[in-house]
């Protein structure tokens, strides 16, 4: 310190003013203020016999209790400043030694303490830096690197009007189940090495289960910005194994106004308005709509829960439309509705979330059954096909899928 003033100013900034803050100040002021009346203690020209075997014991204590309080350089300052006064001022430190055996056993209790003391602070310096590590873990994505949902709620509470901005792309989730899932986690990280340089300083983009990123923005012109991103994006391909891959992007935005219990529900509807924007063709604003997609994402969860009881109860009703030649001859066409407790649902409100959520296979097993059920109860003497049954492209793509269907015969 002496040699350089530059590294006063950091020791302080680093190791000193952190400790001064509000919620540690208390304990830094009184741990400093119990080790000033201990050293003044037993500094002091007069002699007592009972000094310096009852409190050098509370020194020690009193150190131990700053391993993991005080950070580590500037415990070993305090520890070096008060064995140069307890050997300088050593009146009351050293009564009743009268041999050079007495004198070296006392040092070399203070060597010992040294030595103890600094093993603690380097260990406790570990733990934090493994606990920081830990942490920082925590806050990324294990596959893309990016920082995660976790991470997003820590940054939302620095401030609060951010702009939060939901960046969709459509056909990864198709493309991954053909090309595999490194192929996803690489666009994911194309997609944010592109968007990096656009971004101003405190704006950050965020890694989100499944096909989606999300930026927090902070500058003007959101939805301006947002586009010119989409351009770039747009104008960009990105190659996995020297193939271009024809990415779609759909972007929504709205503004975040800081209380955390508003945050998972902006996000549903951010998830709905850019779904809606990649059919669209044009970043989709939340302020603009948030009636509409509060609404539709409550209506889907609704209409999802409904097609699920439907499913586990076995409510289908199938029509058989006919399809004929000019000789009469021909097959019944399979129709397929669900019923529910407030009547019949149409194919259109329940075939895209049963294609969305993985119900495809149940769905077409169950209408399968039922009608072998009714073709059983039912025997026809005719020959020829009698009825045809629509599957979804996900059942078909199910290598069990023709086993499972002569399984019910």
């Amino acid at each position: 310190m002496i040699v350089s003033p530059h590294y006063i100013r950091i020791f302080w900034r680093r190791d000193v003013a952190p400790y001064l803050a509000k919620e540690k100040r208390l304990f830094t002021l009184l741990w400093f203020a119990t080790l000033a009346t201990l050293l003044t203690v037993l500094c002091t020209p007069f002699e007592t016999k009972y000094i310096a075997g009852y409190l050098v014991p509370v020194l020690f204590i009193g150190f131990t209790i700053g391993v993991g309080k005080i950070s580590y350089p500037l415990l070993n300052f305090s520890w070096a400043l008060t064995a140069l006064f307890l050997l300088s001022y050593n009146r009351n430190f050293l009564q009743g030694v009268g041999s050079e055996y007495s004198l070296a056993f006392i040092l070399s209790v203070l060597i010992s303490f040294s030595i103890c003391l600094l093993y603690m602070a380097r260990i406790n310096q570990r733990s934090e830096w493994l606990n920081r590590q830990w942490h920082s873990q925590a806050l990324t994505d294990p596959l893309t690197q990016l920082p995660n949902l976790r991470a997003l709620e820590q940054f939302l509470l620095q401030d609060a009007g951010q702009s939060v901005c939901y960046l969709r792309m459509e056909n990864l989730e198709f493309l991954s189940r053909h090309y595999g899932m490194q192929m996803r986690v690489h666009c994911e990280r194309e997609v944010f090495r592109m968007l990096q340089p656009l971004l101003l300083e405190k704006e950050k983009i965020f890694h989100l289960p499944g096909s989606e990123l999300l930026l927090v923005l902070t500058g003007p012109e959101t939805e301006a910005r947002l586009q010119y991103m989409l351009n770039v994006l747009n104008n960009r391909k990105i190659y996995w194994n020297n193939t271009g891959l024809d990415m779609e992007y759909g972007a929504s935005w709205g503004t975040f106004d800081g209380r955390q219990e508003t945050l998972q529900p902006l996000l549903g509807q951010l998830s709905w308005l850019a779904e809606q924007s990649c059919s669209h063709r044009r970043v989709l604003a939340l302020t603009q709509s948030i009636e509409a997609a509060s609404g539709q994402t409550t209506e889907r969860v609704l209409r999802l829960q409904k097609i699920r009881q439907a499913l586990e109860r076995g409510a289908l009703v199938l029509y058989a439309q006919p399809i004929r030649d000019a000789q009469g001859k021909g097959y019944d066409e399979i129709l397929t509705r669900l019923r529910c407790d407030d009547g019949i649902m149409m194919p259109n409100q329940f075939i895209p979330l049963i294609a969305q959520f993985n119900l495809s296979v149940r769905f077409d097993m169950q209408v399968m059954e039922a009608l072998l059920q009714w073709l059983s109860a039912h025997p026809s003497a005719e020959q020829g096909a009698r009825f045809s049954v629509n599957l979804m492209p996900l059942t078909l793509l199910q290598k069990e899928t023709a086993s499972r269907i002569m399984q019910l015969f």
